[in-house]
């Protein structure tokens, strides 16, 4: 049965209640306690160490009406909960049914705004904010913020090392490589910045930033490719926005989430982060096989660069037992040109 303690609700100082909670769709169902409180579902297991938090705001009923209740945090229906306890779906359907009759309907973001603020205030406060809302921070960004945090993070990239190199006769070796490397239809980019070292970073957008010395003091336009492409998987390992987000202070992840802002001093910080980040080769199974489906030339790459602890031996085998062919990426004239991109700048 439900307990009483502090709530939205006057009638109740507050519930708590079990429930069937399944973390996404392929998941198991498990047990946890539910706690009804100002602005928010708290969800915990029977350890009380916190699972998630769902705003009342934005809490859907997938079977209005059945039984047991089912619930999800938003539209996405990402997470279920199946409630039995009367009083607590009670609870739960009152706030709904307030919150649908009362609010404006251009101020329902605002509402949610300020109600998921109180949420992620409470918990970074008192639970540290745990890794799992870092989680959900990064997969619910749209397009637009993760364009703007690029953006300002561009802009500290080019304190450092000059604004982007571009010329019209490089445009064409640039979607040869984009052409190889990446999806069809891929909104991926690459950009080369000067740079003395063999640095490849993700931006939160799918930008790729190069430096030019991977053009410069190599011959052939496979070396350049192999970094990107262990750059790109990289980025399918660990994407650029989940390490951003990772960066962040407790209070810059509560503005991002609640305002979708971010300052320019966790861009700057973030830039540096990237720059001073240990560089190398990583070359393991996965980036053999990646660059044999591109047909890129592993051989390119002994003696041309210092790979990471425990990638020489990788690439040496792959290199001996290697059967694929690799083709040409670029012709000479488009190589010519890229490696020139940067000539103009010191």
């Amino acid at each position: 049965m439900a307990r009483r303690r502090k709530t939205a609700l006057k009638k109740f100082e507050r519930l708590e209640s079990l429930a069937l909670w399944r973390s996404e769709p392929d998941a198991h169902r498990r047990e946890v306690t539910l706690s009804f409180g100002m602005s928010s579902l708290i969800i915990t297991d029977h350890a009380e160490r916190p699972l998630g938090h769902w705003s009342l705001a934005t809490i859907e009923r997938l079977n209005p009406g059945g039984s047991p209740a089912l619930y999800a945090p938003d539209s996405e229906a990402s997470e279920t909960l199946e409630i039995e306890d009367n009083l607590m779906v009670e609870a739960i359907e009152t706030v709904r049914k307030a919150i649908g009759r009362k609010r404006p309907k251009r101020g329902r973001l605002r509402l949610t705004i300020a109600l998921s603020a109180s949420v992620l205030i409470f918990a970074a406060v008192f639970l540290a904010l745990p890794k799992t809302l870092r989680d959900q921070a990064s997969r619910s960004l749209p397009s637009a913020t993760r364009a703007e945090i690029s953006q300002l993070i561009k802009e500290e990239l080019w304190k450092t090392n000059g604004r982007p190199c571009s010329t019209a006769f490089s445009k064409n070796a640039i979607s040869r490589l984009q052409e190889r490397l990446f999806e069809p239809f891929s909104s991926n980019q690459i950009t080369f910045v000067k740079f003395a070292g063999d640095d490849v970073w993700e931006l939160p957008d799918g930008t790729f930033v190069v430096g030019s010395a991977l053009v410069e003091d190599f011959d052939t336009p496979h070396v350049v490719a192999g970094f990107i492409a262990a750059a790109i998987l990289e980025a399918e390992r660990t994407p650029a926005i989940d390490a951003f987000v990772n960066s962040l202070r407790i209070f810059e992840l509560i503005d991002l989430l609640t305002s979708g802002t971010v300052s320019g001093q966790a861009a700057s910080r973030f830039a540096l982060q990237m720059i001073t980040a240990p560089s190398g080769l990583k070359v393991d199974d996965a980036f053999v096989d990646f660059a044999q489906e591109k047909e890129l030339a592993l051989s390119a790459l002994i003696g041309a660069v210092t790979p990471l602890e425990g990638s020489s031996e990788v690439l040496n085998e792959a290199v001996n037992n290697n059967q694929a062919i690799a083709t040409p990426i670029m012709s000479d004239g488009d190589w010519v040109a890229l490696q020139a991109i940067c000539e103009d700048r010191t």
